[in-house]
């Protein structure tokens, strides 16, 4: 989804500096060339057994996810999706995701995955991201889109503060987040984890494709170059507005001009970190 900054207005009077992102839904799909008649979903609630999970009835689907497009009521292409072609694989465990190829956009999945690992996202396993199925050179497959993007680029949840606290760069693991791990067993214990992202990782070729995804989008211009200069383009922008903001989270513009350099830390940060992990060539 496209987003921007806006300041926003309420009954005449200045509420302060905000982030306006697109809605996921019909017209969305349309101005990208997707049927907007087609299903699409919203992973909106936290799945205590494991993400793209069976259930033990077709009612309780309803209960993780919305449909957004067609029939409202309608979790058939879901539950098809989650029992006949994931579940399917899983029971099988034969690491070939065979069944997970078909149903599933996998090129599209593998770099959309990659990306997650590179900004450090930690909020796109069991909730917070959108698939539809899309009808194209006529196969029905999957594809995936992520939404509400605040815990990236080092920044976390904070309980205590019920804030997000942006000063992990580094978290260990986060290049391999969503796996179901061997000591739970799938749709009783609570888990972070998601079906569809376990079996790209058990899949030999896919989980290669999906490291040296990473790799490539490391050493990419976009990457150390691009970026860099959008930070510091973006910042430059913003600072007026922020400046006269005084709800944000910066009590200075000294405050701001450090977490504008934290998050161009974190590109270098990150690269070094996730091709020392990778073994990046």
């Amino acid at each position: 989804p496209r987003a921007r900054y806006v300041r926003l207005f309420l009954n005449g009077s200045y509420y302060g500096l905000m982030v306006e992102v697109e809605r996921i839904g019909p017209k969305f799909l349309t101005v990208r060339g997707r049927d907007r008649d087609r299903p699409l979903y919203e992973a909106y609630d936290d799945d205590d057994l494991g993400a793209l999970t069976p259930k033990d009835s077709r009612d309780q689907y309803p209960l993780f996810y919305d449909r957004k497009t067609g029939n409202e009521l309608d979790f058939t292409p879901l539950s098809t999706l989650i029992e006949d072609k994931l579940w399917q694989d899983f029971i099988d465990a034969q690491g070939q995701s065979k069944r997970t190829r078909e149903a599933i956009d996998t090129d599209a999945f593998v770099r959309y995955l990659a990306i997650m690992a590179i900004i450090q996202s930690h909020d796109h396993v069991t909730n917070n991201f959108y698939f539809f199925q899309r009808l194209h050179q006529g196969l029905a497959r999957w594809e995936f889109y992520p939404v509400d993007m605040d815990l990236t680029f080092g920044c976390l949840w904070d309980m205590v503060d019920n804030n997000p606290i942006c000063d992990e760069f580094r978290t260990d693991g986060w290049w391999l987040n969503g796996i179901f791990l061997d000591d739970i067993e799938v749709g009783t214990d609570a888990t972070w984890a998601n079906m569809a992202i376990h079996l790209i990782f058990i899949d030999a070729e896919l989980r290669a494709a999906y490291e040296q995804q990473i790799c490539t989008y490391l050493n990419d211009p976009g990457w150390t170059s691009r970026i860099p200069k959008l930070i510091q383009a973006l910042g430059q922008s913003i600072a007026g507005a922020v400046a006269e903001d005084s709800q944000d989270l910066n009590q200075t513009m000294a405050e701001f001009e450090a977490a504008q350099q934290s998050v161009s830390d974190f590109i270098g940060l990150r690269k070094s970190y996730l091709e020392q992990k990778l073994a990046c060539p």
